[in-house]
C-alpha cells in the first residue's frame, strides 16, 4: 500500500529511529504507528499507484537512448530490442507507462531539441531539422508549428523561450 505523505513520513522516521531502541515504549509507539497506517482511508494499492520499479528502469533506458540518439533514425524495433519486448509489446508497454505512444514521445523530444538549437544556434532551420532527426524540413515545419504554435522560423526570429 502507498500512504499519503502526512502518514508515511512520520512512520518512516519513527521506524528508522526505532531500529536501535529496545524498550516497551518503542513497542507501544510502533503499534500506534501501525494502527494509524491501518486506519488510513487515503491509501493506494502500490501496483496502481504508478509504474513499477522494473518498468520505470526500462522506460528510463528508452528515454536515455532517445536523448542520446534523437538525431539518428530511432525505430520501435530498436527500442523494443533494448527493453526485451517485441515491437507491438513495447508499443503497448510504453503507452501504458507514459500515457503517450512512442512515436509522439520521440517527435516531442526532437522538437524540444530543435527549439533549443533555434534559440542558441546560427544554423538554418533546415540544418536544425536534419540534425534533430527529421528527414524533411517541410514535415519538421508542420510538426513544430503543431506542437509549439509557431513555425520554426518565427520561433527563431522571436527568440521564444519555450
Amino acid at each position: 500500500m502507498q500512504f499519503p505523505d502526512s502518514l508515511a513520513k512520520p512512520a518512516k522516521d519513527f521506524l528508522m529511529q526505532a531500529k536501535t531502541a529496545r524498550n516497551y515504549q518503542t513497542f507501544v509507539q510502533f503499534m500506534e504507528t501501525m494502527n494509524a497506517l491501518a486506519r488510513s482511508r487515503d491509501t493506494t494499492p502500490v501496483e496502481t499507484s504508478g509504474t513499477s520499479l522494473h518498468a520505470a528502469i526500462k522506460i528510463n533506458k528508452v528515454k536515455d537512448y532517445v536523448n542520446k540518439f534523437y538525431g539518428s533514425p530511432v525505430t520501435i524495433k530498436t527500442v523494443a530490442d533494448l527493453t526485451g519486448f517485441s515491437p507491438n509489446g513495447f508499443s503497448r508497454f510504453f503507452k501504458q507507462c507514459t500515457g503517450s505512444n512512442f512515436c509522439d514521445y520521440l517527435i516531442s523530444v526532437r522538437v524540444d531539441k530543435a527549439a533549443l538549437l533555434l534559440r542558441t544556434s546560427k544554423e538554418t532551420v533546415a540544418n536544425i531539422a536534419y540534425s534533430c532527426g527529421f528527414n524533411s524540413p517541410h514535415y519538421f515545419n508542420n510538426i513544430f508549428k503543431r506542437l509549439k504554435g509557431v513555425t520554426p522560423g518565427e520561433f527563431k526570429e522571436l527568440g521564444i523561450k519555450n
